[in-house]
């Protein structure tokens, strides 16, 4: 089923009472938004996940087609799938208190969920399980606290280019010989009788 999680308060990611796959959907826009930023999720827990050898997180976010990938985590790897956004997951599948961390893609679109537009983080619980019958114990989050660092762009150099184009312009001076010339005037440039 689908549920809307009171962040102020504790709170499972995954499902406390069926030990089955599941997803967990995290929105925050300002951070989601900022192309190429670091972000960091500070995870501390209320209580650890008992995770099996073979458990595995997707985590994900929606490009507008399809969820892609941003890293798998697992309880013995932080950052088990592709590197192509720096993922790390401290928290090891939340089974420690820890950082998750990536870079931002581009083309993180909105989507609307649970009646909510807005870019979406989705983390599937793709195999394994936190435990079943009387060894079932999920995690549980007492805060995640959103951060990150974003670099703005620097600009090394601005280079300008600027074209005059002036016409009918009149020269300063013109001299015959040593006499000077008045060129707003016709005027004959070797004399009126020119010789060698």
């Amino acid at each position: 089923g689908q549920s809307t999680l009171d962040l102020n308060a504790p709170y499972y990611p995954f499902s406390p009472t069926e030990p089955v796959a599941h997803f967990f959907y995290l929105k925050l826009d300002e951070p989601f938004v900022r192309t190429g930023a670091l972000l960091a999720l500070d995870v501390a827990l209320a209580e650890t996940g008992n995770a099996s050898s073979d458990l595995r997180l997707n985590w994900s976010f929606w490009n507008g087609t399809t969820w892609q990938s941003l890293g798998e985590s697992t309880s013995g790897n932080p950052s088990a799938g592709s590197a192509d956004f720096a993922f790390s997951d401290e928290t090891q599948a939340f089974t420690q208190d820890g950082t998750i961390k990536f870079t931002v893609p581009a083309g993180w679109q909105v989507r609307s969920l649970f009646g909510q537009d807005g870019r979406w983080l989705r983390v599937q619980l793709v195999t394994g399980d936190y435990g079943t019958g009387a060894t079932f114990r999920p995690p549980q989050i007492r805060t995640l606290l959103a951060a990150y660092t974003w670099q703005l762009p620097r600009i090394d150099r601005i280079q300008l280019g600027v074209q005059v184009v002036r016409q009918d312009l009149m020269p300063a001076l013109s001299f015959f010989n040593a006499l000077p010339l008045d060129t707003s005037k016709d005027f004959y440039p070797f004399g009126e009788k020119p010789r060698l």
